[in-house]
């Protein structure tokens, strides 16, 4: 199963150059990023539909190859699925095809705002154990359907309703071993913002709107079995250092190294992680053509961290806000605060509880550079 997957995953890849005008500025035309939150509910012989549910969140970049197909990777997602025996994280990554079902049906209408597409795709998903428990890795049929409807500047409301089939245990008679997601969030469209060919230049360039940022501060974990009294006895220092590009007014992309101290009530350790984060400029989608002095912007991202004393490596996602305030034409001072999740044997030396996920709040101060010139900051 493992092999279908990678063959469908190079399938999806090998779909772009097919395009006519596979140039990069016409491709990034066609692109867009997806942010959703959700629920699921998993279903097998011993589990019936939606009495046990969960929550999910996924990240993805896609692109429109043609004018009715495109083609997705979506993640990493988080899944707290339940069962009436366990409670599991779950982390995936998936490549999806996706047909635009109004134009196959009832033709192409540039002025429609409704948009339907039907999904199918392969994923890899692994389940993080509970505290001591041995991980499942499993291979994923995806079939569902997308909704859009544009709500600003660029920016879509999106629903989803899509099914995980795990491929080895699916049985098509039966319905089970499958879980059942809904989920709703935002998409943004890289040709639909006001900036592209108008305020800012025109339209951006590879080399330009480039930044780094390095910041400092504090940080906590989060578990089960800490008590409130000793949060602040545990907060530790952290230091981070980032690379990003504004793809536009509305949209960036960065990747960091995180280096953390941390602690929990029973041990101390040093904290590794690299991860990529998706801006959302909270500001210039609400005042799209307003010079302020000032940002405010959404992050989302998903990476590897690592506990150094036990070399325990696993996924994480983190969700959070960045505040950043102008000083001149290269360089900003920014405030953020970020939430980081994590699976559960990533505390392994907290006995006596069952985690079911780990979390790390941070604060941080920085400085930002912006390396190249550029207006979309």
């Amino acid at each position: 199963m493992k092999q279908i997957f990678v063959l469908f995953v190079m399938a999806v890849a090998l779909l772009l150059p097919l395009h006519s005008q596979a140039q990069l500025s016409d491709l990034a035309d066609r692109a867009y990023t997806t942010v959703t939150i959700g629920a699921n509910s998993y279903i097998n012989d011993a589990n019936a539909p939606f009495k046990y549910m969960g929550y999910e969140g996924e990240i993805g970049l896609g692109l429109n190859l043609f004018d009715n197909v495109g083609a997705r990777i979506q993640g990493m997602f988080l899944h707290n699925a339940n069962t009436e025996e366990i409670k599991s994280n779950y982390l995936s990554f998936h490549a999806d095809l996706t047909f635009d079902v109004l134009n196959l049906l009832a033709g192409k209408d540039p002025m429609r705002k409704h948009g339907l597409k039907f999904i199918i795709g392969m994923g890899y998903v692994q389940r993080q154990p509970n505290y001591l428990e041995v991980a499942d890795n499993e291979v994923t049929l995806i079939p569902g359907f997308s909704y859009t409807y544009p709500i600003l500047n660029g920016i879509y409301f999106t629903a989803e309703a899509k099914s995980y089939l795990f491929l080895p245990k699916f049985d098509f008679n039966k319905m089970s071993s499958a879980l059942v997601i809904v989920s709703a969030g935002i998409q943004h469209r890289f040709n639909d913002n006001p900036y592209r060919n108008g305020v800012g230049g025109g339209a951006d360039k590879v080399h330009e709107n480039w930044f780094a940022q390095i910041g400092g501060g504090i940080n906590s974990l989060s578990y089960i079995g800490l008590q409130s009294s000793d949060r602040t006895r545990l907060m530790k220092p952290a230091i981070e250092l980032m690379v990003g590009k504004y793809l536009s007014p509305v949209m960036g992309m960065r990747l960091g190294v995180l280096g953390i101290s941390a602690a929990t009530h029973v041990s101390s350790f040093n904290i590794a992680s690299v991860h990529g984060d998706i801006l959302f400029n909270i500001k210039n989608m609400v005042y799209p053509r307003q010079n302020r002095p000032f940002n405010l912007s959404l992050c989302i991202g998903a990476g590897m961290i690592n506990r150094m004393d036990s070399h325990t490596m696993t996924l994480c996602a983190n969700a959070g806000v960045q505040g950043r305030v102008w000083l001149s034409t290269r360089s900003d001072i920014i405030g953020e605060v970020r939430y980081n999740m994590t699976t559960s044997n990533f505390v392994h030396d907290v006995s006596g509880q069952s985690q079911t996920s780990v979390g790390m709040i941070t604060a941080m101060l920085g400085y930002v550079f912006n390396i190249t010139n550029g207006s979309m900051r």
